[in-house]
């Protein structure tokens, strides 16, 4: 999956970002930072799963021309999603916030 995950965002997503999120309002001279991150969990066979699933057989041609993952890992890991026995955390949101100096 960790491939999977790789090739399908491969130079459209920086994962660094949100964790990096209060460090950039810090260096903007933001005070009082703070953050949260929620990760929701995503459960085989749950509508949350046949969004992810729907999703992935979209994107297949593109991450599998990436060469990162074969049609039947690919196809294994939609498979798997579809049962109600796979739970995996799904992408996280990161929530940041600081003030202005007085």
């Amino acid at each position: 999956m960790k491939r999977g995950l790789a090739a399908a965002t491969t130079g459209t997503w920086d994962a660094e970002f949100g964790r990096d999120l209060p460090l950039h309002l810090l260096n903007a001279g933001l005070e009082d930072v703070g953050g949260e991150v929620c990760t929701p969990i995503n459960i085989g066979g749950s509508p949350q799963s046949e969004f992810f699933t729907l999703s992935a057989r979209q994107a297949s041609t593109f991450v599998v021309d990436t060469g990162l993952v074969s049609q039947a890992d690919w196809e294994e890991m939609i498979a798997a999603f579809e049962q109600r026995q796979a739970i995996a955390a799904y992408f996280s949101m990161v929530s940041a916030w600081g003030r202005r100096p007085d």
